[in-house]
């Protein structure tokens, strides 16, 4: 088999729309790595845990609908206001459904901007209770995630 060369007007496709979007998907993914390692040194609190739905997550092969996972939101209290936060649990169909049926209510460490609560993440990401599934909470993974509603745990 020839290798394929890019040349003419496959190449002004090329530099027009793939690399101007690969661009744009470098820079959201490293501007979410670098917020979550600068979040490293911000407040740490229970939030309350309200279990969810399973859906998928745009994580792997990009092939079909995409990577089985479970969501998860969760609430907190600061000076009097309520603040809420997503995640998935993502892996394969019988990981995920597994953590579903035995995933426990309660609480769950987050850690939030003191600057700006509605910015929060999770403060440990290898829970017992997620299993052998990854957490994500990178805003392009939970762009789809299925609706749930919080206000039973932003009441409390």
């Amino acid at each position: 088999m020839e290798p394929v060369i890019i040349t003419g007007a496959s190449s002004w496709i090329w530099r027009l729309i793939v690399l101007p979007f690969l661009a744009w998907v470098l820079f959201t993914q490293i501007r979410f790595m670098v917020r979550q390692y600068r979040s490293v040194g911000w407040t740490v609190i229970d939030a309350t845990i309200q279990k969810g739905p399973t859906g998928f997550v745009p994580i792997g092969s990009g092939r079909g609908q995409g990577t089985p996972a479970y969501f998860v939101g969760y609430a907190f209290r600061v000076n009097d206001s309520t603040y809420t936060g997503l995640f998935a649990l993502y892996g394969s169909r019988d990981d995920v459904e597994r953590v579903r049926k035995s995933f426990s209510d309660g609480s769950i460490r987050v850690r939030y901007n003191p600057a700006n609560p509605s910015i929060s993440y999770l403060n440990e990401l290898n829970d017992p209770r997620f299993g052998r599934l990854a957490p994500t909470q990178n805003p392009q993974h939970l762009a789809k995630a299925p609706s749930f509603d919080l206000q039973d745990i932003m009441r409390g």
